[in-house]
């Protein structure tokens, strides 16, 4: 198990109550500010669309960088959320974590605090969740390339996902 090192023979008492602070505005305005993002990303581009269909093939790479970005962001802020992070109250913490974040990325707050927080204990031991992630590397430039792709072309999300996939579908026909 790795050395836990106590804050205070590092920062000062006031220093770490300021890193340590959790704000009860600044989480909602950071998700709110990626939704408005999200939305007028996609009201813009569908506009374009209609406009001309030369402008809305033009706006939609873009369209999909930006909207992936927010992807990455509301995925950073389901993160904070699993550290508590998010609000200083709990169950609005959870809820957002859960539904306005997590669930915009296809994940689950509960779960992933799990996961997450056995990552933390057990950082690059043999027991650390995402030693699978950090282990290969460095990696030779031809094979960040193929990790890129697959990144890119949505492969690493599905292989990810195909369990939870499963389960849905199964799910689903049950009700049939």
């Amino acid at each position: 198990m790795v050395a836990a090192i106590r804050p205070d023979s590092i920062f000062a008492t006031a220093q770490w109550r300021q890193l340590t602070h959790v704000s009860r505005w600044r989480g909602m305005t950071l998700v709110l500010h990626a939704w408005a993002v999200v939305a007028v990303t996609a009201g813009v581009t569908a506009w374009l669309w209609e406009r001309h269909w030369a402008a809305g093939l033009l706006a939609t790479p873009l369209a999909l960088g930006i909207l992936g970005g927010r992807q990455l962001g509301l995925a950073i802020l389901m993160h904070d959320a699993a550290h508590g992070l998010l609000h200083r109250n709990r169950r609005l913490n959870n809820w957002m974590g859960e539904w306005v974040t997590g669930a915009a990325v296809g994940s689950d707050l509960q779960s992933y605090r799990a996961y997450h927080l056995a990552h933390h204990k057990f950082t690059q031991q043999p027991e650390d969740p995402d030693l699978g992630l950090s282990a290969p590397f460095p990696v030779t430039r031809a094979s960040l390339w193929r990790k890129a792709i697959r990144d890119l072309s949505g492969q690493t999300f599905l292989k990810q996902r195909r369990l939870q996939f499963g389960l849905a579908l199964r799910g689903f026909t049950a009700m049939l």
